[in-house]
């Protein structure tokens, strides 16, 4: 079975990453349909930028993700333009300065920024442009229905409807925007 994220070998790993009280990411909801999506990217970018060896294994899984598009079927211009921001973004956790380079923001603005702003501030930023945002969101959506399909006989007893994986997929994972 393929890993995306190979990072969480315990459960504890997954409880350290799942156990932080919800008020504090309920900041990444702007009822757009995608705040589950938006919120796992900052906790999870949030949890692996404070390890040297967990964003480096981090950037090694997510270099991964083009094979295990390509074999879900996806066309590389269909996926390469948010692969890259996802990429980009994974790049320059090591640092605000990088992080805050993706946004296009002045010198004065950074300095404002990291100077005056609580921890991780510079991630929520990040992931409150709408544009990196929404390329973040759409890579963890197309990665989700990746391995949704490549283990659909694990995930197709419990669906209903007579949806298959690819239907699914394509009307509730892949699709943005979407309130249910």
């Amino acid at each position: 079975m393929n890993s995306i994220c190979p990072t969480f070998t315990t459960i504890s790993d997954v409880a350290a990453v799942t156990a932080a009280p919800f008020h504090l990411y309920s900041h990444m909801h702007i009822g757009d349909g995608n705040c589950f999506y938006r919120a796992l990217a900052f906790r999870y970018f949030q949890y692996i930028r404070k390890d040297a060896k967990r964003l480096e294994k981090a950037r090694l899984v997510a270099q991964g993700h083009k094979d295990l598009l390509f074999q879900a079927g996806f066309e590389e211009f269909a996926f390469v333009d948010f692969y890259d921001e996802y990429m980009s973004v994974l790049n320059q956790l090591h640092s605000t300065e990088g992080l805050l380079g993706l946004l296009n923001l002045d010198e004065a603005q950074q300095v404002a920024v990291m100077e005056n702003a609580p921890e991780d501030h510079d991630l929520w930023l990040v992931l409150s442009d709408l544009m990196l945002s929404n390329a973040v969101v759409v890579h963890l959506r197309f990665i989700t229905s990746a391995h949704l399909k490549a283990n659909a006989d694990m995930y197709l007893p419990f669906m209903d409807d007579g949806y298959t994986m690819e239907m699914f997929c394509n009307q509730f994972v892949e699709a943005m925007d979407r309130y249910d």
